[in-house]
């Protein structure tokens, strides 16, 4: 396991990071789904929304996002520290 802090520059803000390596075949293989967003209300680490008091994620709208992605002729990208965002002006690869 690995523990850092580091700080926003954008907020000044210091946070904890925690990661761990697992044996994913050990334990059977990498996990089929990953949560994206939480179950009911949350807010982000920064404050928002600011316009209400909480993002709501009901079980219907759960099942209308997971009905959408499965009728997507692609796949999702999932990018990792906006990469897919810079790769085209910055020539960099996005390995999202």
């Amino acid at each position: 396991m690995s523990l850092r802090q580091t700080t926003r520059k954008s907020t000044g803000r210091t946070a904890a990071i925690a990661s761990c390596a697992v044996d994913l075949a050990g334990a059977g293989g990498a996990p089929r789904d990953v949560r994206l967003l939480p179950a009911g209300e949350f807010r982000s680490w920064d404050g928002r929304p600011t316009d209400v008091a909480a993002w709501v994620m009901t079980d219907e709208d759960g099942l209308r996002l997971v009905a959408e992605a499965a009728a997507r002729a692609s796949d999702r990208v999932i990018d990792f520290e906006h990469a897919t965002l810079r790769a085209k002006s910055g020539g960099d690869r996005a390995p999202a």
